[in-house]
């Protein structure tokens, strides 16, 4: 069985198949910060201080009282499902070319736009 490690980068492997270009600084929601770079977006995403805020936040906000382990697998599920997301505007992807094509919609840009004011 693979280690929650070596699940994380496999699936982040996907994503870094096809380098998204970004034209501005995207913020993580969770953790309050900007990420200047899909590098730096992924590095950030596979830090430990990011997963540990995330499944915080996924307690408070369902009230769950599991163990963060339990979490973890159930968020490993999901995280194979939807592997890349968008925190600006809520939006969740499955391969890169979604993501891409929504990094470069009017709606994005205009939501990012917002959100740095």
């Amino acid at each position: 069985m693979q280690s929650k490690e070596d699940q994380v980068n496999a699936i982040l492997v996907k994503a870094e198949g096809k380098m998204i270009s970004m034209d501005h600084p995207v913020p993580c929601s969770t953790c309050h910060c900007v990420l200047n770079s899909r590098e730096e977006q992924l590095e950030h995403y596979r830090s430990d201080a990011h997963i540990q805020k995330l499944q915080e936040k996924n307690r408070q906000k369902t009230g769950d009282s599991r163990s963060p382990l339990d979490v973890t697998k159930i968020e490993e599920v999901k995280t194979e499902e939807a592997v890349l997301k968008c925190d600006i505007c809520k939006q969740e992807f499955k391969n890169d070319n979604a993501m891409h094509a929504h990094m470069q919609s009017k709606k994005h840009r205009r939501a990012a736009a917002e959100q740095q004011q």
